[in-house]
């Protein structure tokens, strides 16, 4: 759910920006059912972003060049609300205040980026245009505390880019986005526990209300909306290419083996068993499908690079994903085979002789 505190009351009042945060999660906390609650602006998957330049102690760059890196602006309970793994150091606390240390956590792929061969822990960077910062006035150097996994901000299938976490104490904002992490089995439904929230911004302060609330199943739906229409229209598409070349192999299959009940009759009537017969005549059954299959791969093979801007987490030549296919043809032709062949083998061979 998103918060914006508003009007002059808030306006540069950082001690009280931070209380009403603080005493909102703590209310929230105790609600029944709910495990963490946390500020974390702003949200992966959403429509916001928030980019900051870099400017890194050890390595220091002419102006103009800094790096950069997508800045969140969290509570300590943010690495549990949202399931982030921490790989190393610590976590934020309640003691990382204006009045203490500033301190930041980077992401994998930021100590990766901007450390290379080092330990990001310890390190030291600038963050411009902090709270309170003038042109007067040098910018804090914060310290990493610690190093966590990378998440995706602007969608599935994108490049995950540079990532740096400051404590809200030391970074007050007006507008935040609140988690609220319940248990599988919370007492109240998320609709109820939206409710309840509300509830509790208003009795903070009358005058500010919540607004943007969903939950995360949502967020993450919206951002692959598209994308899933896309594959569902896709694989009905494919479905159906799917449906018509079984009904092809099939007929095409089971009326070659028609043709030859006439041969299958001579067979057995010069004594051949039948299961000869059959084996005969799926094997050269397979043959073809072999040959088609084959042909269909490789022909796949060449054009599965226009789907890949459609794919996430498979690659266009996937080999399961061909063999499942190659095995589902090869069995309807199996199939096509069979059947006709089945019934063959219980025609009476005086009459198989005679067949037209």
């Amino acid at each position: 759910m998103d918060i914006s505190l508003s009007g002059p009351r808030y306006e540069k009042q950082f001690p009280k920006i931070v209380t009403f945060y603080n005493q909102l999660i703590e209310r929230a906390g105790s609600i029944p059912g709910v495990r963490s609650v946390a500020l974390f602006h702003p949200l992966p998957l959403s429509t916001d972003f928030d980019q900051t330049g870099v400017f890194i102690e050890e390595h220091p760059l002419p102006e103009g060049q800094e790096g950069s890196a997508d800045r969140y602006i969290v509570t300590p309970a943010f690495l549990d609300a949202m399931q982030i793994p921490l790989l190393r150091g610590r976590g934020f606390a309640a003691s990382d205040t204006l009045d203490s240390l500033p301190v930041v956590i980077v992401s994998r792929t930021m100590a990766e980026k901007f450390w290379p061969g080092e330990d990001a822990l310890g390190k030291r960077l600038r963050l411009p245009w902090e709270p309170g910062w003038t042109p007067d006035k040098k910018m804090p150097l914060r310290t990493v505390a610690g190093i966590v996994g990378d998440i995706k901000q602007y969608g599935l299938d994108t490049p995950v880019a540079a990532q740096l976490y400051v404590p809200h104490a030391q970074y007050p904002t007006l507008g935040e986005n609140v988690v609220v992490r319940a248990e599988e089995h919370a007492a109240l439904p998320a609709s109820q526990l939206g409710d309840e929230i509300r509830g509790l911004v208003r009795s903070l302060d009358p005058g500010e209300t919540v607004w943007g609330l969903a939950t995360y199943d949502e967020l993450l739906a919206d951002s692959v909306a598209l994308r899933r229409f896309t594959m569902l229209l896709t694989g009905l598409f494919a479905g159906v290419a799917f449906l018509l070349a079984s009904i092809g192999v099939y007929g095409v299959m089971s009326y070659l083996v028609a043709q030859r009940t006439h041969e299958m009759g001579v067979r057995v009537a010069l004594g051949a068993q039948a299961g000869d017969v059959l084996r005969l005549v799926i094997g050269d059954g397979l043959q073809l499908a072999a040959a088609g299959t084959g042909i269909g791969i490789v022909v796949a093979l060449a054009s599965a690079r226009l789907l890949a801007s459609l794919l996430f987490s498979v690659r266009p030549t996937d080999p399961l994903t061909f063999a499942a296919a190659a095995l589902l043809l090869v069995g309807v032709a199996l199939a096509a085979c069979y059947v006709p062949a089945r019934r063959a083998m219980r025609v009476d061979p005086m009459v198989a002789l005679r067949y037209e």
